[in-house]
């Protein structure tokens, strides 16, 4: 764990875990959806777009676990909800089996902060463009496999 050790006055220390090796168990990232990442009406992202953090996150725990950054074999998902530009979400991956070579894992992708505005009137908007869900709201689930490369003797 490291310890981030210049932080601004009043402010406690605080400590970040950055798992690496057989032990991971899950990893998360939260971010942003970029409003110039939209394609469609009202601001909705196209489920390829939604992809790459898919990929990312494979990547992050191919990394973590292997030490190589794999490449993607398989992604299986279903959507469940839209996601638009500037919602807030969290993606949660987790490993379910290993092979020699491939690696299959699940995820998860939740928004927190959603975007609930008339997105075509925006004079009619008299509060808040976005909402602080009270529960995640699962938008996207699935598995993907990832392959690594052969262990080096």
């Amino acid at each position: 764990m490291a310890n981030y050790d210049n932080l601004p006055e009043g402010l406690e220390k605080f400590v970040v875990e950055n798992p690496k090796g057989i032990d991971v168990k899950e990893t998360r990232f939260r971010c942003k959806v970029a409003a110039n990442d939209a394609r469609y009406a009202r601001n909705m992202l196209a489920g390829s777009d939604l992809m790459k953090f898919v990929a990312d996150m494979a990547t992050d725990l191919s990394l973590r676990r292997d030490n190589d950054s794999s490449k993607l074999a398989n992604i299986n998902v279903n959507f469940h909800q839209s996601i638009f530009g500037g919602e807030t979400l969290e993606v949660i991956s987790w490993p379910i089996q290993e092979g020699s070579r491939s690696r299959f894992n699940g995820i998860a992708i939740y928004k927190l902060v959603s975007y609930h505005a008339d997105h075509w009137d925006r004079a009619k908007d008299t509060e808040e463009c976005y909402k602080v869900l009270d529960e995640p709201l699962l938008c996207i689930s699935g598995t993907f496999t990832a392959v690594v490369k052969s262990p080096r003797n």
